[in-house]
């Protein structure tokens, strides 16, 4: 970004497209854009330039906002109270913040890591009902009860890497 640029999240319903007739594109790329956006979610960011104080004016990204509008994407604020998103990160604190989510996943087995990603991509695009009955089967059936059984017990210890706190905790 250069000097008096910013980058912030914005609704799409808050951006002005008077530009639009200066670019190319129908509504064939605007529906191979609304796939993309399910598929793979926001790749690119857009472009706008504020003529008042009060509004956002599209420079580039006219297929990525018709396309966000076309799947009716809440902002980004009414999609953390909504559970999909579930933290803010400024773009500076993104790389730590990933790490340290990576350290979270990485206390796990690697067996249950790959299950987890396995079962993420079972049940997308499937009913609540048939997400669940997934989730229960492959955490049922992808156990390896000598780990567990060891992590369960430096759980209990309060032992196990990474954690917070100390002391023991009463066994069930």
């Amino acid at each position: 970004m250069g000097p008096g640029s910013s980058s912030a999240m914005v609704a799409p319903a808050a951006l002005g497209e008077a530009l639009r007739p200066l670019r190319l594109g129908g509504e064939d790329a605007v529906g191979r854009m609304a796939e993309s956006l399910a598929r793979y979610g926001q790749l690119t960011s857009l472009t706008a330039f504020a003529p008042t104080p009060e509004r956002l004016e599209i420079a580039d990204g006219f297929k990525g906002v018709a396309a966000a509008r076309r799947l009716e994407w809440p902002a980004l604020q009414r999609a953390l109270q909504c559970n999909l998103v579930a933290k803010i990160v400024p773009h500076d604190r993104l790389a730590a913040e990933a790490e340290l989510v990576a350290g979270y996943i990485l206390r796990n087995s690697q067996r249950a890591v790959r299950s987890a990603k396995q079962t993420i991509l079972d049940v997308i695009g499937r009913s609540l009902d048939d997400q669940l009955r997934t989730e229960a089967w492959n955490s049922y059936t992808c156990v390896d009860r000598e780990e567990a059984r060891a992590l369960l017990q430096r759980s209990y210890e309060k032992t196990d890497a990474g954690r917070a706190g100390g002391g023991s905790a009463p066994k069930p």
